[in-house]
């Protein structure tokens, strides 16, 4: 059933061994236009009612996947895919012809009301309508198995990593919602490009003005073409700019941002995967095959780097897309199959791609043993909120020249106490969305219960010492200003303060025992000096501490001498 021009294309143009007719999904859309435009056609009485069924039963021999074997046409051919549809005529004519018994021309009866630059992008754009959607739905599936894994396995915490160095703490459960939040993303896209190609400016003939096109014609052929498809196409409202292929720019680029990310998370896959014994060691991946001819036992991320490898021939089908767009003439792009070439290829992989990582990789990947996330030296970054930039830089020197933690080197140092280390250091905590502030409240929690402690009937007491004490200018002065000037809560707040500083006057008390002293109100209003906390934030909710800075700050300022101290702890 080929003809003149399915020779024509065999003996001028070089086969590749992909003849069209290995593309279900062109082949099928290309058959249904053709049924369309039958139907169409007799409407219109450009064809007798005999002559069309003969049509349409032979296009739907072909949407049953009959006869695509005689489809042998390169797909990538020159002339603007004219020998993709002048050899689909030919074949329609021949079978037509069969069943009634009586030649059909391929041109005046089968193309009737048609061009190939109407035509082939309306088919191109119903088979890049199939595989999108096809890609999307495979690229939905691991977006929901990423959420199933990040559900499984979210509690587990890992050491998140920037520049491959040590970071801070984060759990499974994060890093995998964000890879299932990003992958959805791009399945939403894909799912609006391929409701994009349902916009088809078949009718439109050679140059987007339906000039060869019967009465009636365009009306009926979109018409009857959401019948055959069982799609809600639609005429655009500018063909010409179809004719152009300037759409599919846009389709090239969200296959090839969706293929990007998943070679992403493959990639990050690969990494978290390396070992067992000398990489990350964060994931177990499915042992699939042997990975190695000399040595045995070895297991490779074969899943993985196949995505990666799908990354990067989508990102070149991209390119190719790219250069066919810029080259294009200006009324029509007759680098058209090449477009479709690398637009359906493109979509084959990514479907292929997401449904590897899904069945193959995610479904039965499982967490490792991650390093404990309290030794990861980017647990500095919480000393450095907490206590500032210079001591978290100490407290990240020592931790890394003598193999201590963060929070071990925080203590050795005597810029945070055992009992605010455990708490600013604890790993569960310190993935929490907002876990500065967690730790922090905490924290500030534990200060101020100290201050509290010391500072029972602090307002009497701290009016009566006042009072008694002469306004000479010195610091008692300052303080007496303070003190007098505040409203009753801040009062309150100024009254805690100034009485653990007025303790801290007793002295430091005498060892114990156990070789330790007890905690005097110099040494909590020491480490109340050395936390850097912004005032507007915590003036509402912690007065205390905040009177309690200033009055340390206070402290700092002035002679010590004029009270009889001489410790330093606060400097």
């Amino acid at each position: 059933m080929t003809g003149t021009h399915n020779a024509a294309a065999h003996r001028l143009l070089p086969q590749r061994g992909r003849p069209w007719g290995s593309e279900p999904a062109l082949t099928v859309a290309y058959a249904q236009v053709k049924k369309a435009a039958a139907l169409a056609n007799a409407d219109t009485c450009v064809l007798s009612a005999e002559l069309a069924a003969a049509i349409t039963t032979a296009a739907d021999e072909v949407i049953a996947g009959r006869h695509t074997s005689l489809l042998t046409a390169d797909l990538l051919t020159g002339g603007g895919g004219i020998g993709l549809n002048m050899e689909l005529n030919e074949l329609l004519a021949r079978r037509a012809a069969e069943l009634l018994g009586r030649p059909v021309h391929p041109l005046d009866d089968v193309n009737a009301c048609q061009s190939t630059n109407d035509t082939l992008p309306t088919a191109l754009n119903l088979a890049l309508h199939t595989e999108l959607t096809a890609a999307a739905q495979a690229v939905d599936t691991l977006a929901e198995s990423l959420h199933s894994w990040a559900a499984a396995h979210g509690g587990m915490v890992r050491t998140a990593r920037t520049c491959l160095r040590d970071a801070l703490p984060v759990t499974f459960g994060q890093t995998f919602r964000g890879y299932a939040h990003t992958v959805t993303r791009f399945g939403s896209d894909l799912h609006a490009s391929a409701a994009e190609c349902l916009s088809i400016p078949l009718g439109a003939t050679a140059v987007g003005t339906g000039v060869g096109a019967a009465p009636g014609f365009n009306e009926a052929v979109h018409r009857h073409l959401g019948e055959v498809t069982g799609l809600p196409v639609r005429a655009p409202s500018a063909p010409l700019a179809q004719l152009q292929h300037g759409d599919h720019l846009s389709v090239a680029a969200t296959i090839r941002n969706a293929a990007v990310q998943l070679a992403k998370i493959a990639q990050d896959f690969r990494l978290l995967a390396s070992g067992p014994r000398g990489g990350f060691g964060e994931l177990v991946l499915p042992a699939l095959q042997a990975g190695s001819s000399i040595m045995p036992g070895k297991v490779n991320p074969v899943v993985p780097e196949t995505v990666i490898q799908i990354g990067f021939q989508v990102r070149g089908n991209d390119q190719a897309v790219t250069a066919a767009m810029a080259a294009a003439d200006p009324d029509l792009n007759v680098w058209e199959t090449v477009i479709a070439a690398n637009l359906l290829d493109s979509c084959g992989l990514l479907t292929a791609a997401a449904r590897l990582l899904t069945d193959r990789c995610v479904h039965g990947m499982r967490p490792d043993h991650p390093m404990e996330p309290e030794r990861s030296l980017g647990l500095s970054a919480i000393v450095a909120a907490f206590y500032g930039h210079e001591a978290g830089a100490r407290v990240a020197h020592l931790a890394a020249a003598t193999g201590r933690t963060i929070e071990e080197a925080a203590v050795e140092l005597n810029i945070a106490d055992q009992a605010t280390a455990h708490i600013l250091f604890d790993p569960a905590l310190l993935t929490s969305p907002v876990p500065d502030r967690t730790l922090l409240d905490r924290a500030l929690d534990q200060l101020t219960e100290r201050i509290r402690q010391h500072a029972q009937g602090a307002e009497q007491e701290i009016a009566a010492m006042l009072h008694d004490t002469p306004a000479d200018g010195t610091a008692f002065a300052l303080l007496h200003d303070l003190f007098g000037a505040a409203p009753g809560p801040r009062r309150t707040a100024l009254a805690h303060a100034c009485v653990v500083w007025a303790h801290s006057f007793e002295g430091m008390s005498p060892p114990t025992p156990n070789g330790r002293r007890e905690e005097t109100g110099l040494d909590i209003l020491a480490e109340v000096a050395r936390v850097r906390i912004r005032p507007h934030w915590i003036k509402d909710r912690y007065p205390t501490l905040l009177a309690a800075q200033e009055l340390a700050a206070l402290l700092a300022n002035c002679d010590r001498s004029v009270w009889g101290g001489s410790d330093t702890r606060m400097t």
